[in-house]
């Protein structure tokens, strides 16, 4: 999937992709589904807590993220990050 950068903080893609890096978290949307991923800001890079990814907001918290769209997740912000400029760190 293509994504574009729209702003220093902000990043989308298809399917209503969008990755916004925020103090203290990833704001993740697709699909009308959305989550918040914590991290922690270093130095050049940011530290993604994979644990904080256990399920969508409200009205899709009965879907559950299992591993494989975690990874997808993960690897989504990873690109996202990587457009901005800002290295991470999954922990």
């Amino acid at each position: 999937m293509t994504m574009t950068v729209i702003s220093k903080t902000r990043v989308e893609g298809g399917n209503g992709l969008s990755i916004q890096l925020d103090r203290g978290r990833i704001k993740y949307s697709i699909g009308g589904r959305n989550i918040q991923v914590e991290i922690e800001h270093g130095v050049g890079e940011v530290s993604v807590y994979k644990s904080s990814i256990s399920k969508w907001y409200p009205p899709h918290s009965a879907e559950p993220i299992d591993d494989a769209e975690r990874q997808k997740i993960l690897a989504d912000i990873e690109e996202a990050l990587k457009l901005m400029g800002v290295g991470c760190v999954i922990e």
